[in-house]
């Protein structure tokens, strides 16, 4: 019986484990995301003022 339980919360730790995993990389795509949106922003504003004059 206290096998069983261990392996419970085993399992339970290495869910919690993955979740976070999960969320710190869910959290580096969109600051990857900002970045670029960010970064390409005055790019193409720059462009576009170019094109215009």
């Amino acid at each position: 019986m206290k096998r069983c339980t261990d392996n419970d919360t085993d399992r339970h730790i290495e869910h919690i484990a993955l979740d976070g995993k999960f969320l710190e990389f869910s959290y580096d795509f969109h600051y990857l995301l900002w970045f670029l949106v960010c970064g390409s922003w005055p790019v193409c504003f720059a462009y576009i003022i170019r094109q215009s004059f």
